[in-house]
């Protein structure tokens, strides 16, 4: 365990670099890869290169609150994934007044457009690339954390905050009806369960104590279908692998009984960082992988809380 410790902090050191220059690495990015690059800004805590992302994302935003390119209401996933960027971003800290007020106002014009056009998100012909259960558990999230903050930052009046709260409970209780024998989920295309969806469900409940037993089975989906000698899951899949340790990361503080989580975190953890130059790899793996041992350093080393979302 000592080892492996000493080998989180070396590489995150490492690639510190990689914070530093994230103002020049944003400018010629996809807007997928700055979410990537966005959550470790986050998770890193610097308020001038979040404030700067903020600022990138709000002038994109258009008129009618939403984002996204193409027919109107089709890129309703990008939406929700910058909504729940500009909300981790307020519960931070972004870099001065004047940037939240940007962060306030921008929320605060998506409202209607979430609340008008959620039945949107069960339509697979908007997914883009993306599964239901994997846009879900951005909205569950956002519904959460908006029906909480709405009376510190005057995201929504209270009549609108009840709305989201019954959209939030109406999205779990859907997620939960979805949960299947074995503790895992499936895409409502896929024929069995699977780690993938199976991470994004349960970071989408994973919130409330009130889903503990919920999240408890799909922790141990998991811890179940990793390999028990290398430590990897999907086959060596490094997103799903990365998937599965962050999730079960940000269960940790959730559940009472942490020792069969945390062997698996370790086993896997162990397994990414001594094959992650050898296996194959997106763009985006790097941020990825900086986001699981950022939290593991915060959590295993400095024995500290994930207080974000």
């Amino acid at each position: 365990m000592n080892e492996l410790k000493n080998k989180v902090i070396q590489f995150n050191s490492n690639n510190i670099e990689i914070m530093n220059n994230i103002p020049d690495l944003i400018d010629d990015k996809s807007l997928n890869i700055i979410h990537h690059i966005w959550r470790v800004v986050l998770q890193c805590g610097n308020k001038y290169i979040i404030s700067k992302i903020c600022r990138l994302i709000i002038d994109m935003q258009k008129s009618t609150g939403n984002w996204g390119v193409g027919k109107e209401n089709v890129n309703y996933g990008d939406t929700v994934v910058n909504i729940h960027r500009l909300l981790w971003s307020l519960s931070v800290g972004a870099e001065g007044d004047e940037i939240r007020d940007m962060i306030v106002e921008s929320v605060s014009k998506s409202i209607d457009y979430l609340i008008n056009n959620h039945n949107l998100h069960y339509e697979k012909d908007y997914s883009y690339g993306h599964g239901l259960i994997d846009r879900l558990h951005y909205l569950i999230q956002i519904e959460f954390y908006l029906s909480h903050m709405f009376s510190e930052y005057n995201l929504v009046s209270s009549d609108k905050a009840l709305i989201i709260r019954e959209l939030w409970m109406a999205d779990c209780a859907w997620l939960i009806a979805h949960q299947c024998k074995d503790g895992g989920w499936h895409e409502i295309d896929k024929l069995r369960t699977r780690v993938g969806a199976t991470s994004d469900a349960i970071r989408a409940i994973n919130l409330d104590k009130e889903y503990l037993s919920v999240v408890e089975l799909g922790v141990q989906f998991l811890i179940n279908n990793q390999n028990p000698y290398e430590g990897y899951w999907d086959a060596g899949n490094l997103d799903k692998c990365l998937d599965a340790i962050k999730t079960l990361i940000n269960s940790r503080q959730l559940l009472k009984d942490c020792s069969q989580l945390d062997r698996s975190v370790e086993l896997g953890l162990s397994w990414i960082l001594n094959n992650f130059d050898t296996v194959q790899q997106l763009e985006e793996n790097i941020y990825d992988l900086l986001t699981v041992t950022i939290d593991y350093e915060k959590v295993f080393v400095n024995q500290t809380r994930l207080t974000y979302l």
